[in-house]
């Protein structure tokens, strides 16, 4: 006996408009960007974050 299976028609899940193509992320959005200072220490923190696990865990990121 053999099982049939059904799936749903495969349908895009983002439309592309001609101001914004398809895959788009948020920040495309017109009002939606962070300010300069958010940003900022976004990458410090992400620079704080790789400088501590390089101390702690070595550059190959494996702790021994």
């Amino acid at each position: 006996m053999s099982t049939v299976h059904v799936t749903a028609p495969r349908v895009p899940n983002q439309k592309s408009t001609p101001d914004r193509p398809a895959g788009a992320t948020a920040a495309a959005v017109p009002g939606r960007r962070h300010g300069p200072l958010k940003t900022a220490v976004r990458n410090l923190g992400i620079a704080i974050d790789t400088a501590a696990r390089v101390v702690l865990l070595g550059r190959d990121g494996v702790g021994y």
